[in-house]
């Protein structure tokens, strides 16, 4: 018989766990680099979401289970003294882990793997902190002529493009 815990038998395994929808977790961010890699899921369940009810509030928890024992090669090349030193290590997920939230870290080592990993991930969340501020646009077609009309345009500017867009037909 099959049981849940079966997938689990010999594997050690790392808890990543938060308080944000997986939408929204860093850590999300961090298994997915992780992943990309070449570390494992710690089991064939690997990810829990759930909501519990206090006191008429919801809490909501992320799980995601990894893969402890596994370890995984990196290579580099960084600049020492004006040369190019090739580098290499094999390394658990606890210490991808540990190296990918420490920011010291990342500064410290800017030509290590995990510190683009990183700066990937803090340059997509800024683009989208950008993109969420942006007006929406109105895309309204007549023929063959087109105009894009911001949501936040004035009534004068929105009275201008439509005005444009009647001119070109």
């Amino acid at each position: 018989m099959n049981n849940s815990t079966d997938s689990l038998k010999g594997s050690r395994l790392e808890l990543v766990c938060d308080d944000k929808k997986a939408a929204h977790s860093p850590n999300t961010r961090l298994v997915a680099s992780a992943l990309a890699c070449g570390f494992k899921y710690g089991t064939d369940k690997p990810f829990m979401e759930s909501y519990e009810e206090v006191d008429g509030n919801t809490k909501v928890s992320v799980t995601w289970l990894m893969d402890a024992s596994t370890k995984v090669p990196f290579t580099w090349v960084e600049s020492k003294d004006g040369k190019l030193v090739a580098r290499e290590e094999s390394i658990s997920f606890g210490e991808f882990r540990s190296r990918y939230i420490d920011r010291e870290w990342i500064e410290a080592n800017p030509d290590h793997p995990i510190s683009y990993l990183r700066a990937t991930h803090t340059q997509h969340l800024s683009m989208l902190k950008t993109i969420a501020k942006l007006p929406k646009h109105h895309v309204i077609r007549k023929g063959s002529a087109k105009v894009s009309i911001p949501d936040n345009a004035t009534a004068e500017e929105r009275a201008y493009f439509l005005n444009q867009l009647n001119k070109r037909r």
